[in-house]
C-alpha cells in the first residue's frame, strides 16, 4: 500500500469521525463545537504537511480549504447552513481537497432540503401543527423566528456517498 492510498484513508477517517462527532453534538445541544472544526483543521494542516515532505501536490488541498470556506460562508450569511456546519465544512475542504468538498456541499445541501422537507411532511401528515410551530424555534438578535435544522446528518450522508464513488 502506497502513501497516497495510506492518507486518503486518513482523510475518509477523519471526516467521517469528525462529522459523526457533530451530528452527535448537534443533536445534544444543537451546537457544534469549535473544537471540533479546529481539530479537523489541524488534522488537515497535518495531512498537508505529510503531502508535502512525501513529495505529492497540495494545491487541492489548499484550494479545498479557500473554497469550501467561501462557499459556506456565503451559505452561513444567507441563513442557509448555521455556523458549527459552516466551520466544520469548511474544516473538511482542508481535510478532502476541493473536488471532494464541493461535491460534499452539493450533496448535502440536496440531501438537507430532502431531510427538511420529509419532516415537515411527517408533522403535518400527522397533524402536529401547534408542536410543530413550537419545537425547535428560537427568536434570533433580530427577532427574527428561525427553525433550528439538523443539517449535520446530511453533510454526514454526503461524505459517504461521496468518498463511496471515489
Amino acid at each position: 500500500m502506497n502513501i497516497e492510498k495510506i492518507i486518503f484513508l486518513c482523510e475518509v477517517l477523519i471526516a467521517v469521525t469528525a462529522t459523526l462527532t457533530a451530528v452527535i453534538l448537534d443533536f445534544k445541544s444543537y451546537k457544534i463545537n469549535n473544537a471540533l472544526s479546529i481539530t479537523v483543521l489541524i488534522s488537515g494542516v497535518i495531512l498537508i504537511v505529510i503531502r508535502l515532505i512525501t513529495g505529492y501536490d497540495v494545491t487541492d488541498y489548499m484550494l479545498g480549504a479557500s473554497i469550501s470556506f467561501v462557499i459556506t460562508f456565503v451559505l452561513f450569511l444567507v441563513r442557509g447552513i448555521g455556523a458549527g456546519d459552516a466551520k466544520l465544512l469548511s474544516a473538511i475542504g482542508c481535510v478532502i481537497g476541493y473536488k471532494l468538498i464541493i461535491r460534499v456541499i452539493i450533496i448535502s445541501l440536496v440531501a438537507g432540503t430532502f431531510i427538511g422537507a420529509g419532516g415537515i411532511l411527517i408533522r403535518y401528515l400527522f397533524k402536529r401543527k401547534q408542536q410543530m410551530l413550537q419545537q425547535n424555534v428560537y427568536v434570533d438578535k433580530y427577532n427574527i423566528r428561525l427553525h433550528i435544522f439538523h443539517f449535520s446528518p446530511a453533510i454526514l450522508m454526503a461524505e459517504l456517498i461521496s468518498f463511496a464513488f471515489v
